[in-house]
């Protein structure tokens, strides 16, 4: 299985859909370092919203 990263303007807000339809990794930068509370907080609230967006993803059927 090949990795799927989103890349390009991910921020916090608009990271759960690439998660839940199978992004692998989240490429953030600018988000992150430029966050106005600070980058730990940038970090918190990725984490946040990928373990919610974690859940709602689909399991494979490996029974096929």
């Amino acid at each position: 299985m090949i990795p799927c990263v989103a890349i390009g303007g991910m921020k916090p807000e608009n990271c759960a859909p690439m998660v839940e339809h199978g992004a692998d990794f989240i490429a953030a930068i600018q988000s992150v370092w430029n966050h106005p509370k600070g980058p730990r907080i940038a970090v918190q609230a990725f984490n946040r919203e990928i373990r919610q967006a974690l859940k709602a993803r689909p399991q494979p059927n490996l029974a096929a």
